[in-house]
C-alpha cells in the first residue's frame, strides 16, 4: 500500500484520558490512507494496542505521574518535576531515533512536551492553556506556554464560541498565535449505533468509570466499592486499567478491568446513572452521547475541581465533592436533576476535519 505521509501518534500516559481522545485522530488519519504509528507508555499504551492491534507501536519513557494520596496534587508535582523532566528530554532523544526509523512526516503528541523536533512537523494537542494552581497562576501559564509554543500547532479538543466545556482553561482573553480548536474528540462516534454481544444485562443499572494515575485511581475505586455495598441496585464497574482486580462478595457488582470503545459505549447508553471522575477526556465522551452524569473530581487536582464545577453550574453535571459523596443522596440528586446537554447537539465541529487537511 503507498500511503500519503508516516505520522506518529503519541499520548501522554496519565490515565487513559489522553489515549483514548487520540482514537478519533488515529482512525481519521487512516480514513486518509496515512501510516499511522503509535507510541506511548503503560496503560494508554496498552488500550492503543488494543485498540489498533494493526498498527506498528512503540514504547516512549514514562513520565511516572502519581496522585499523592491526601489533597495536596500541586505540591506533588512539583516535587515530580526533576523526574518528569527528565523523561521529557529522554522522549526527544527516542523522537530522533523513530524519525530516522520510520521516516516519520510528522508527530501528533498529545500533553507529552518532548516530542518536538525542527525537521518535521509537530503537533501538540492540550485543553489545559491556562494552568490553574493556588498561586503564580499566570507564571506558571506563561511557562506553560512557551513549551507550548516549541511545537508547530498547538490544537484545542473543544468549541471556539461560549457553549464550550473547558472554560477559562482554555477561552482566555489571550489565546496562542498557534493554537487552533477542533472540536471534542471521543472515541464514540455519535452516528454508530452499538449492540453489544458480551452484555446480559436487564435490569437498570449503574455505571462507574474508574480513571487516573495511582494512587487516586484505586482508593476511588475502593471507596466507591464501600458506597455500592449499601444498595441493591445492579452495578457495573470498569475499572481503567488491565491489571485492575476487585475482590467483592457482592452478586449485584460486576467488574471489568478494562474495555474496548464498544462495550464501554454499549454501557453508557444502558447506564440509568452514570459515575466518573472529571477528568477532561471522560466529559467529552458523555458529552459526545448527550449523557450527563455524577462527576467525583480528584481531590486537589485543581483542573478535575474547576471542570466540575463549571459544568454545575452550567446544569450539564452534577458535581460531587469526593470527602461529601454517599451514594443514597448522590442517586436521590442526581434523579432529580435535569442535564440541558442538548445545547452541545446543534453545535457540529467539523474543525478536526480541517486541521487534518491542512497537515
Amino acid at each position: 500500500m503507498i500511503y500519503t505521509k508516516t505520522i506518529l501518534v503519541a499520548p501522554l500516559n496519565w490515565g487513559l484520558g489522553h489515549a483514548t481522545r487520540c482514537i478519533p485522530v488515529i482512525n481519521e488519519l487512516i480514513d486518509r490512507n496515512h501510516k499511522v504509528i503509535i507510541a506511548s507508555d503503560g496503560v494508554a499504551l496498552h488500550l492503543l494496542q488494543k485498540e489498533f492491534p494493526q498498527l506498528t507501536s512503540e514504547e516512549l519513557p514514562s513520565y511516572n505521574i502519581t496522585y499523592p494520596k491526601d489533597d495536596q496534587f500541586v505540591n506533588h508535582i512539583l516535587k515530580s518535576t526533576p523526574k518528569i523532566w527528565k523523561a521529557i528530554r529522554e522522549e526527544k532523544k527516542v523522537l530522533d531515533q523513530l524519525i530516522r526509523k520510520y521516516d516519520i512526516d510528522i508527530v501528533i503528541s498529545d500533553n507529552r512536551y518532548g516530542l518536538f523536533n525542527k525537521r518535521i512537523k509537530s503537533i501538540i494537542i492540550t485543553h489545559q492553556i491556562k494552568i490553574l494552581t493556588p498561586t503564580w497562576s499566570n507564571l506558571i501559564s506563561a511557562l506553560h506556554a512557551y513549551f507550548l509554543n516549541r511545537f508547530n500547532e498547538i490544537w484545542i479538543p473543544d468549541y471556539s464560541g461560549n457553549i464550550n466545556i473547558s472554560g477559562a482553561l482554555s477561552h482566555g482573553k489571550k489565546q496562542l498565535l498557534k493554537s487552533k480548536f477542533i472540536g471534542p474528540l471521543s472515541r464514540f462516534k455519535t452516528s454508530q449505533r452499538i449492540e453489544s454481544p458480551i452484555f446480559d444485562i436487564s435490569q437498570p443499572f449503574i455505571l462507574a468509570i474508574i480513571s487516573g494515575p495511582e494512587p487516586q485511581r484505586t482508593l476511588f475505586e475502593k471507596m466507591l466499592l464501600d458506597q455500592f455495598s449499601k444498595i441493591n441496585q445492579p452495578i457495573v464497574m470498569v475499572g481503567g486499567n488491565p491489571n485492575s482486580k476487585i475482590e467483592s462478595t457482592f452478586k449485584h457488582i460486576t467488574h471489568f478491568p478494562l474495555l474496548t470503545s464498544s462495550d464501554l459505549r454499549w454501557l453508557l447508553e444502558h447506564a440509568q446513572t452514570c459515575i466518573s471522575r472529571s477528568g477532561y477526556s471522560s466529559i467529552m465522551d458523555f458529552v459526545a452521547l448527550q449523557k450527563s452524569a455524577i462527576l467525583i473530581p480528584t481531590p486537589g487536582q485543581l483542573e478535575q475541581m474547576y471542570l466540575a464545577q463549571y459544568l454545575d453550574d452550567r446544569k450539564l453535571f452534577v458535581s460531587i465533592k469526593q470527602d461529601e459523596f454517599n451514594i443514597e443522596n448522590a442517586l436521590s440528586k442526581f434523579s432529580h436533576f435535569k442535564p440541558s446537554l442538548s445545547v452541545f447537539s446543534r453545535l457540529n465541529s467539523t474543525e478536526l476535519c480541517q486541521a487534518l487537511n491542512n497537515i
